[in-house]
């Protein structure tokens, strides 16, 4: 059985589709924008030096092991040696764009050890960095990948609150 409706009521009906047509393309917009800002934000993450860099070996684990967080003034890190040496990036002062100038130092002060000083010159592109590892007078040639998962969560990691 239908209903009664009183034709005045039809009237009301144009003012409901224009109201939902413009919450629908609100929500389109909304959307976009969070689409958009999405994008933006992977892109800077993945188009800045701070992550975490190693050797690519395949499945073996990596010798050297950078880790790389950039401030607003400064760049933060470490380097993990293959002997489980531990460095702390202490200068980076002469860094500019894609050209790296890293120097890390012993985190211990021991009395027993020596400070070990560890100077990293080379060039970022496209998430590698192509590097000459430097210490006591050696040279290591060294190319680091950037490895995704543990750069996006070291990023967020190093800038959110929680």
């Amino acid at each position: 059985m239908r209903s009664y409706r009183d034709p005045r009521d039809y009237d009301n009906g144009e003012d409901d589709r224009s109201s939902a047509s413009r919450r629908l393309y609100l929500n389109m917009l909304l959307c976009l924008g969070v689409i958009f800002l999405t994008i933006f934000g992977c892109q800077w993450i993945f188009s800045d030096i701070s992550g975490v860099y190693s050797v690519n070996q395949g499945s073996f684990r990596s010798p050297v092991v950078l880790s790389l967080v950039r401030k607003p003034a400064s760049i933060e890190g470490d380097l993990s040696l293959a002997g489980g040496e531990m460095l702390v990036l202490n200068n980076s002062d002469n860094t500019r764009d894609d050209q790296i100038h890293l120097v890390f130092t012993s985190a211990k002060k021991e009395k027993s050890h020596k400070t070990v000083v560890v100077q990293v010159d080379g060039v970022y592109k496209d998430g590698k960095i192509d590097a000459v590892l430097t210490s006591g007078g050696q040279s290591v040639k060294l190319k680091l990948e950037r490895d995704p998962s543990a750069s996006l969560h070291k990023i967020m990691k190093a800038h959110l609150p929680f």
